[in-house]
């Protein structure tokens, strides 16, 4: 159940991530890195999954 939650997770998260860029003029806003996102989604993946 841990594996499903996992990719469930990268999967969101990737697809915000392609949304995001893919508006021009709110990528720089909401999106300054693709680490920065990397980032955020390990630390809520962690918490999701720390049970």
């Amino acid at each position: 159940m841990g594996l499903v939650m996992l990719i469930i997770c990268v999967l969101t998260t990737w697809a915000i991530a392609h949304e995001v860029n893919s508006l021009t003029h709110l990528g720089q806003l909401l999106a300054p890195s693709p680490w920065l996102l990397g980032g955020i989604a390990l630390v809520l993946i962690t918490w999701i999954m720390r049970d």
